[in-house]
């Protein structure tokens, strides 16, 4: 169990910490799009969505990568479309 995130010990993955991740992507694409913006880009952002690995939807970039954190590794997809 871990509960270094919310200080609360957690077993499974439920809606308190699918929550708790969408909050950290929040985070994330908010940095992400303040950078952006400091280099003259117009972006828009859209709240994070939990997607069953084939949504049906297409995007002009996807990537993925893994990312090492203190309560374990996490799996990031980023998919984007020009405006």
């Amino acid at each position: 169990m871990r509960k270094n995130i919310s200080g609360m010990e957690m077993s499974s993955v439920d809606e308190f910490v699918t929550s708790a991740i969408s909050e950290i992507a929040n985070i994330i694409s908010g940095n992400v799009l303040t950078e952006l913006a400091q280099n003259d880009m117009i972006c828009d952002i859209l709240p994070p969505a939990v997607c069953k690995p084939d949504n049906g939807k297409t995007y002009e970039l996807m990537t993925s990568c893994l990312i090492s954190t203190g309560v374990g590794n996490m799996g990031l997809d980023i998919r984007l479309n020009q405006a």
